[in-house]
């Protein structure tokens, strides 16, 4: 089964139809009770009858990470300073803060092959006539990096730790005429 969304665990039953065969009323009694982790989980189930008989057995409950990543790419602001206002619909400047979240793990963001942190402010243009994405150089005290994307737009992706993944795309500026 699926953890829940949102979360990094599931509720699950393991019982298939419990009951008693002089039909007196049973209690049933799971252990653990749950919510589940994701992974494997023996859990055992216990019925007992109104008169103390029991009888119980044992079930391997598998949990999946099945949820991807939430991952933005938020038009943001050179957070050195020497900004271009930012009342245009296009992000001239080319700053975007970078964030992903997953409900179990931290997730690993990138941009092409190289590794972002959570939060980070990132500097995006186009490098006309070349491909993929290039590391030009850090900028600034904050050593904000400055990649260069082409053709097209950049594409920014989360990954956790059970191989879930998501991208978004961040609008690339065209280049300075």
């Amino acid at each position: 089964m699926n953890t829940a969304p949102a979360t990094c665990s599931a509720s699950a039953s393991v019982n298939n139809g419990s009951f008693d065969p002089n039909s007196d009323p049973i209690t049933l009694v799971q252990t653990p009770s749950g919510p589940y982790k994701p992974g494997l989980t023996n859990v055992t189930l216990t019925a007992t009858d109104s008169h103390g008989a029991s009888d119980s057995c044992t079930a391997i409950l598998t949990v999946v990470d099945a949820e991807p990543p939430a991952v933005s790419c938020v038009q943001s602001v050179n957070a050195s300073g020497n900004n271009v206002p930012q009342a245009r619909k296009v992000n001239e400047d080319g700053f975007y803060k970078v964030e992903a979240s997953d409900a179990c793990t931290m997730p690993v963001i990138k941009i092409g092959n190289y590794t972002l942190a959570n939060g980070e402010t990132i500097k995006i243009t186009q490098a006309p006539g070349k491909s993929g994405v290039t590391l030009v150089n850090t900028m600034g005290p904050l050593r904000i990096k400055h990649f260069q994307v082409g053709p097209g737009d950049a594409v920014i992706t989360a990954r956790d730790a059970s191989g879930n993944s998501s991208s978004v795309t961040c609008l690339v500026p065209p280049p300075p005429k």
